[in-house]
């Protein structure tokens, strides 16, 4: 069953004909391995008479239950007891040629239930990694310092090696073409000395044009 939800198959020398008239007889080849060569069907195609014969027979058959032409077949796979009682077995859809077997409800609580144990265990690992032992607090989270690690990590990854090189480059020109003496050298005629002549710096005065 589980191999079978994983196949698909398909028939790229028919499946540009695929209609209501010969979707059947698309689905019913022996290469298909959804398809049971002992159904009734097949004993109707080896006796050459109309598939309407089926309802006359008892047993395995497979049935076209609904459609949306061309791109879109559903195929029922049923066991017939009489001409109107049946047993559903299983479905097939037909998607563009491919033929898929429709998941069972069990199958899909199954997958369910096993995706849901995985996020758990993943979500249990991953909370368990956040535990740390204070010999005051005992065993507490530890989420706020390792944010805060991972912050000045991702700022410090925010450039790269070659950004911080052009960068370290760049300010040792400026540095050359604009030194930092020269930015804070007195202008000339800003220090004076005062009546006193005890060298204390007297208040800068204008340079404009009395």
């Amino acid at each position: 069953m589980a191999d079978l939800l994983a196949t698909n198959w398909s028939d790229s020398t028919k499946r540009h004909l695929l209609n209501q008239h010969t979707i059947l007889e698309y689905f019913c080849q022996k290469s298909n391995p959804f398809y049971d060569s002992t159904c009734n069907n097949e004993v109707c195609k080896m006796q050459r008479q109309d598939m309407s014969y089926t309802k006359n027979m008892t047993g395995v058959e497979y049935d076209l239950l609904h459609m949306q032409d061309p791109y879109l077949f559903i195929i029922r796979k049923q066991y017939r007891e009489s001409p109107s009682s049946i047993i559903p077995l299983n479905f097939y859809s037909i998607v563009d040629g491919f033929v898929y077997q429709c998941p069972d409800l069990l199958s899909i609580i199954n997958s369910r239930l096993t995706q849901c144990i995985n996020e758990v265990e993943q979500a249990y690992t991953a909370f368990s990694k956040q535990t740390v032992y204070r010999p005051l607090e005992g065993n507490v989270w530890s989420f706020e310092e390792k944010l805060q690690r991972q912050t000045q990590l991702d700022a410090h990854n925010d450039s790269s090696l070659y950004q911080r090189q052009a960068v370290d480059i760049l300010l040792k020109e400026l540095v050359k073409k604009f030194p930092i003496e020269a930015m804070y050298k007195p202008r000339e005629g800003q220090l004076v000395q005062n009546g006193a002549g005890d060298g204390s710096a007297a208040p800068p005065t204008s340079s404009l044009p009395q």
